[in-house]
């Protein structure tokens, strides 16, 4: 049986990130969260002091940042020598040793992609104050998840906490303001990732265009979900987004022009807390509706 779906209803489905699922997404209550039913991913957790929240967090790590590159990181007295080391000591020191690659990718892992990855945080939440915001926004925080993989300011807050574990046995080692600096840094990051509600952020940044006459059908192998904003859409893969511009590929595990046979031929549970295995079927579709409230199989 082809996938059918309301074309009103379109822009409230999603695809699971994690296995690609299509689905309806509900509207989510206040401190709660919606999860996939077939991985029991989370779609959504809602916060409705989570974008104010991640917004504060951004603010302070994007002052927090400058700061950290600009101070000294700390200082080494062993053997009457005292030497001064800053966030880019260890990048000089590598490429002083013919380690050029290996400089650059500190450098672009530590400060590059962490102000790249501040500069798009801060762009799009200041940017939802706007009553309309630019089209161009939601092509911006479409690369956020791309970017933020590779900030790693977290792991050069650790690394540096060993180092100092190790040198404090052999040398005096006065810790810098820039320690501080970058350790609050890397707080305030995660706490905007941990807080952002990106589903709200998507909301905002569509604006609540009109997606197509309401009652109408379609019936089409032609469904894709966008790799950036999880949007489902009819469209073909490398097509623009309608939400966030962006090319849509749809989710490695699906096959291009086969997202029914391949969403249903996957074992899944039979019940939320029955997780034994349905057979495969063939002619099974999702009938729109709420799935992570009441869900249902349509067999035909």
């Amino acid at each position: 049986m082809p996938y059918a779906v309301a074309i009103d209803d379109l822009p409230n489905w999603r695809e699971c990130r994690d296995c690609g699922l299509m689905q309806k997404l509900p509207e989510v209550p206040d401190g709660e969260a919606a999860i996939c039913i077939r991985c029991d991913a989370t779609l959504r957790r809602a916060s409705t002091h989570g974008l104010p929240f991640a917004r504060l967090n951004a603010v302070a790590a994007a002052f927090l940042f400058p700061l950290a590159l600009a101070l000294p990181l700390g200082k080494v007295h062993i053997l009457g020598r005292t030497s001064v080391a800053s966030v880019f000591s260890g990048a000089e020191m590598m490429h002083h040793y013919g380690l050029l690659p290996l400089a650059v990718i500190v450098v672009l892992t530590l400060v590059v992609m962490p102000a790249m990855k501040l500069i798009v945080e801060l762009t799009v939440l200041i940017g939802l104050f706007a009553v309309r915001p630019p089209r161009w926004l939601a092509w911006l925080f479409g690369w956020l998840e791309h970017i933020s993989p590779w900030a790693m300011v977290e792991v050069f807050v650790l690394g540096s906490i060993v180092a100092y574990s190790r040198l404090s046995a052999m040398a005096v080692v006065n810790v810098g303001l820039a320690a501080f600096a970058l350790g609050g840094t890397m707080v305030a990051m995660l706490t905007t990732d941990a807080t952002l509600d990106y589903e709200a952020i998507w909301q905002r940044l569509e604006g609540g265009a009109p997606a197509g006459a309401g009652g109408t059908r379609l019936t089409s192998p032609g469904l894709i979900g966008c790799m950036e904003c999880r949007r489902v859409a009819h469209a073909n893969e490398g097509d623009r987004c309608p939400r966030c511009s962006h090319s849509m590929k749809g989710h490695p595990e699906k096959q291009p022009g086969a997202v029914a046979v391949t969403q249903v031929n996957k074992p899944m549970p039979a019940a939320k807390n029955d997780k034994a295995p349905k057979a495969p079927r063939d002619d099974v579709s999702w009938v729109p509706g709420d799935y992570y409230w009441g869900g249902r199989l349509e067999l035909g």
